[in-house]
């Protein structure tokens, strides 16, 4: 072995020993690191009761049940998936000490309170700023970090952020073979086209089996009504539009199909006028006086004619 190969060797042997013991302090860094750094997660999920956004506080009622600023019914998905972003908050990066004064000063200034209770007792409390898509995190006391999601896409500052209306419940719709009692949809402009589907409270009484009419029809599908009944279970909402101008020029028009819904669950019954515009459909819902941005797709599979429930 020539002196050249040997030298080459010991020079590869040095550099695979460099590699390696600087691969295990960058990985002994991080982990001191992580160990040190403020956590903005919410720990546990369960024991929540009170979670303020800003200006927005949200209070745990019965079961999966919130309340907005003690009035507005929160959206039960829409608040699962918030519990299960807010225990994955996690620090995407640190700034540079450069940048750590600038945006502490923002974050004083205009940084959203965040605040997560327990049994009504204080589990944490900072304040968040978006800038872009990022969103900056900062504890009492402590630097300013950028913080995301690592499983979800979902920009933090913007979910934080969200009016109170954004937040309410989204169903407008919620019905079912075992609770409904009357459902009509009625079509001004074609009444033929209108229909009623009623709970036979005689036949139940009679023989006690759960049976519904479609006014008019005498011969009824039967599994077509109750496919029909049963996707009633939750008709909801994209999203609310807060928009009184919108919401007082619709008062002025005629909706192209009006629903009206009573359930045995009283808290459930509403009715809704519908308005269409290409591709886009609104409906107002009468029980919270809101104007609902929904999906056209869905509804025009929903709005059946009288003669569509004939066998």
């Amino acid at each position: 072995m020539t002196r050249k190969l040997k030298g080459l060797i010991v020079l590869n042997i040095i550099l695979l020993l460099t590699i390696v013991g600087v691969s295990n302090w960058e990985r002994h860094s991080r982990t001191i690191v992580a160990e040190n750094l403020p956590g903005f997660a919410l720990q546990d999920s369960a024991a929540v009761n009170q979670l303020i956004f800003g200006n927005n506080v949200f209070k745990k009622q019965k079961g999966k049940l919130w309340l907005i600023n003690d009035k507005t019914p929160a959206d039960v998905l829409m608040m699962e998936q918030l519990l299960t972003i807010l225990q994955q908050i996690d620090i995407k990066r640190t700034l540079t000490d450069k940048s750590k004064a600038s945006i502490s000063q923002q974050i004083a200034k205009e940084g959203i309170a965040i605040k997560f209770f327990a049994a009504d007792q204080l589990q944490k409390s900072f304040k968040i700023l978006g800038i872009g898509n990022e969103t900056y995190a900062q504890l009492p006391d402590s630097e300013p970090f950028v913080v995301h999601t690592p499983a979800h896409k979902a920009v933090l500052h913007e979910i934080m952020g969200l009016e109170e209306a954004a937040w309410q419940n989204r169903t407008l719709l919620s019905t079912g073979w075992n609770s409904l009692q009357n459902l009509s949809l009625t079509y001004p402009q074609k009444p033929e086209q209108s229909f009623a589907i009623t709970f036979d409270s005689a036949l139940y009484k009679k023989e006690n089996q759960i049976f519904y009419q479609v006014r008019g029809v005498n011969k009824i599908d039967s599994l077509l009504l109750f496919n029909y009944i049963q996707n009633l279970n939750s008709v909801r909402a994209m999203r609310y539009l807060d928009n009184p101008a919108l919401k007082d020029s619709l008062q002025k028009i005629q909706p192209f199909c009006i629903v009206s819904l009573e359930d045995l669950t009283t808290k459930n019954n509403n009715t809704l006028k519908l308005y269409a515009n290409n591709q886009t459909m609104l409906a107002f819902s009468e029980r919270n006086q809101a104007v609902a941005l929904v999906d056209a797709r869905y509804f025009t599979s929903f709005l059946l004619r009288k003669k569509d429930f004939e066998k």
